[in-house]
């Protein structure tokens, strides 16, 4: 992995493709790139902070939360075409939800 400093138009709140935490994108970021030169993401300042020599921690860090975050999402995946197929899905109609949202707000 390279990471090259590029100016950037951007702002708000990314995540960072090392540990995957959230910072504030500014006039500069820092972007990862694999060994053919395909872009990766934007590195936050915290892991520029840590170096070549802790962002390893970092990277596994974000390895086992993601490993964690695909679990459960093919779980929920699971779940929904288990209850799709069962086709037994009770829902208010969007007039009804229109209805309560402007009942809410009619009460504030």
């Amino acid at each position: 992995m390279k990471i090259q400093l590029a100016g950037n138009n951007f702002g708000g709140d990314w995540t960072c493709s090392v540990c995957g935490q959230e910072f504030q994108l500014d006039m500069v970021t820092a972007i990862a790139y694999d060994d053919d030169g395909d872009r990766i993401g934007d590195v936050c300042p915290a892991c520029l902070e840590a170096g070549p020599e802790g962002m390893p921690e970092r990277m596994r860090g974000h390895a086992e939360a993601l490993r964690e975050r695909a679990s459960n999402l093919r779980a929920m995946a699971d779940w929904m075409d288990q209850e799709a197929d069962r086709g037994l899905i009770e829902a208010p109609t969007l007039g009804e939800w229109r209805t309560a949202v402007n009942e809410a707000y009619a009460e504030r």
